[in-house]
């Protein structure tokens, strides 16, 4: 493994790529991001000037939880962002605050970024290097450079799934209680006086007493007495509740028992 780092080094100090960082960083399957990091750390020396190590830098660091290594490396490029760069604030805001609204705004400030590097050969962009042209057949046409009339590079669907996954691991903010729904105060075991202010009862159903006992313990529920239940009674409708309005020949007809009873 050391003499395919030394390999990796040497070619990534005479030209800076993103498929060489992936290399080093990935080099030994299994390793820890804080190894991953030591790695990228010791490649980006050797082109500590150029916007890839500084890119790569940053990748490790937000994998390995270095929030703040990973900020301070991105703010240079972040005055004139591309669109790589874009999305990476993105996923940084995302998983050092879980703040999805700077989040999805760096994300849309990708859309109008200049566009990266990427692979092109007789016009046609790919997302790998190939040894011929898929148009003439060319050998070595392939360049990395900056492909015109395109809005996006392929290298940018992996920089898109990244800020996904970290805006999917935002975990949910809980619910707050609503203003309305208001517990009742403490009454040391007696039963809450009714509310004189024209308050509707709760919405739960229950009568003012019963309610109250639904939000008392067991204990305290033992002291105070059930009231007896006063006999049924036809009550006259409410002010506010007229009941239904019934013709006089209806209001004066007696009510038929129904057949089977």
């Amino acid at each position: 493994m050391k003499k395919a780092l030394k390999i990796v080094e040497t070619a990534y100090a005479t030209t800076p790529h993103p498929e060489l960082a992936e290399v080093a960083a990935h080099l030994r399957p299994g390793d820890a991001a804080l190894d991953r990091l030591k790695r990228i750390r010791l490649l980006a020396a050797k082109a500590p000037a150029h916007p890839e190590s500084a890119i790569a830098l940053a990748h490790a660091c937000i994998d390995a939880l270095e929030f703040s290594e990973a900020r301070a490396v991105l703010q240079p490029l972040a005055a004139e962002p591309t669109q790589r760069i874009c999305l990476m604030m993105a996923e940084l805001e995302a998983s050092e605050h879980g703040d999805i609204g700077k989040a999805r705004e760096w994300a849309a400030r990708a859309v109008r970024a200049p566009r990266d590097p990427a692979w092109i050969a007789d016009g046609v962009v790919s997302d790998q290097w190939a040894p011929l042209s898929p148009v003439t057949g060319k050998l070595d046409a392939y360049v990395w450079a900056v492909p015109p009339g395109v809005t996006a590079t392929p290298i940018l669907e992996h920089e898109a799934e990244r800020v996904r996954a970290a805006i999917a691991a935002i975990p949910p903010k809980p619910m707050a209680a609503p203003t309305g729904d208001v517990p009742p105060a403490e009454t040391n075991g007696a039963a809450p006086e009714p509310s004189t202010n024209g308050a509707h009862p709760p919405s739960n159903g229950l009568p003012p007493a019963e309610h109250a006992r639904g939000e008392m313990s067991k204990g305290e529920m033992a002291k105070v007495e059930t009231p007896k239940a006063p006999p049924l009674a036809a009550l006259p409708p409410l002010p506010d509740d007229p009941g239904p309005e019934l013709d006089d020949e209806e209001a004066l007809a007696p009510r038929s028992r129904p057949t089977g009873m």
